[in-house]
């Protein structure tokens, strides 16, 4: 109860003070206010006449790379414009409270009461042209959103352990080439630093003379994905179909994701004598007799050859973000280069020493 009866009594102290400073400060006060509100008004109008503007120009970016950049700076550029008009609106609002408590407190002279009537006047114009403001922002950011959207992925990209994916279809890219040994070892390095130069060795010696099996190579998958946040893992039999082109570039046979489509017979027969098998695809006959792209095969899941490889496959989306992600780093570097130019030309003013020191200086030598 004391602890209410405390912030009652601080918010009552605190108006009376507002009250207070109102009922000392001059018409002029009021009307340097007004003009500063009126300013800003004005800047913010010019603003949104630029926004709307640019937008009208960003279907003309000659690639797909320079629309993002448009698109992302116009994004930062709107969110700001709807921030500075609510500040707008706020300012206004609490300019209005000030009149109200002005003329309450104040015998108002004829002309006063002209100039307050023409604020009211104003800020009920400034009041609507904000709230069509807000409206025409909002909109203008669900279509910059859908226009980023609409932006295919990129060719290719490269992932932060510097693995080149390529798209092969627009769901989903896959590894330029199956997992290289020194991709491995990076890794294994990057998923177990405390690993000596030796293991590394000795893992990377394994990796190229005795290869991986199925559980090894999904471990592989899960911690790429894990190392370049996004969901990543070796292809299915269902993407085969978008990578015929893919198979006239390889020379390994692949793991797959997905076991075996076997009859429901076959299936009985498999468990009964404890085996699982899974899938490899082996479009260049590297482990089988029989070469192409439809190549697929059975075989043990504990099994490993040298010749049995592993690519990998991510979603679209990870390639959309990398080139976001690179567009908006461009973006903060000129930001930052802008910045430091501008500092450059408008250095901080030196302070000078004083003539007591310089006296002191003297007196001393």
């Amino acid at each position: 109860m004391r602890l209410l009866l405390s912030i009652l009594l601080l918010l009552c102290m605190v108006c009376a003070r507002a009250q207070e400073a109102v009922k000392n400060s001059s018409f002029q006060d009021i009307m340097n206010d007004f003009t500063a509100l009126q300013e800003r008004h004005t800047a913010n109008q010019v603003t949104l006449t630029k926004l709307g503007s640019d937008l009208r120009d960003l279907p003309k970016a000659a690639t797909p790379a320079d629309f993002l950049k448009g698109a992302l700076k116009l994004q930062k550029r709107i969110i700001d414009a709807t921030a500075d008009v609510q500040r707008e609106n706020d300012n206004q609002v609490l300019f209005k409270n000030d009149l109200t408590l002005y003329s309450g407190n104040h015998k108002l002279l004829k002309q006063e009461q002209t100039y307050l009537s023409l604020y009211l006047d104003n800020l009920q114009k400034y009041g609507r042209e904000q709230e069509n403001a807000k409206r025409q922002l909002q909109q203008a950011l669900q279509s910059i959103n859908a226009s980023i959207a609409k932006v295919p992925p990129p060719a290719e990209f490269t992932c932060s352990q510097g693995i080149v994916f390529v798209l092969y279809s627009p769901k989903g890219y896959i590894t330029q080439t199956p997992l290289t040994k020194e991709q491995y070892r990076s890794i294994r390095h990057a998923c177990s630093p405390e690993l000596s130069e030796e293991e590394l060795d000795r893992d990377q010696e394994h990796f190229v003379k005795e290869g991986l099996t199925l559980s090894e190579a999904k471990i592989v998958a899960a911690s790429l994905g894990h190392l370049c946040g996004f969901n990543c893992a070796l292809p299915n039999e269902e993407q085969l179909k978008s990578l015929g082109n893919y198979a006239l570039t390889i020379k390994q046979a692949l793991w797959l994701d997905n076991s075996t489509n076997k009859t429901s017979k076959d299936r009985e027969a498999l468990q009964r004598f404890g085996m699982t098998m899974a899938r490899i695809w082996d479009p260049r006959a590297c482990l089988a007799k029989t070469a192409g792209k439809d190549a697929v095969h059975n075989e043990l899941p504990w099994m490993n050859y040298p010749e049995l490889g592993l690519a990998l496959v991510v979603d679209a989306s990870a390639g959309k973000n990398a080139m976001l992600a690179e567009i908006e780093l461009e973006i903060a570097e000129e930001m930052e280069e802008t910045a430091n130019d501008t500092m450059a030309a408008d250095p901080a003013p030196q302070p000078e020493e004083s003539q007591a020191t310089d006296n002191t200086i003297q007196e001393e030598n």
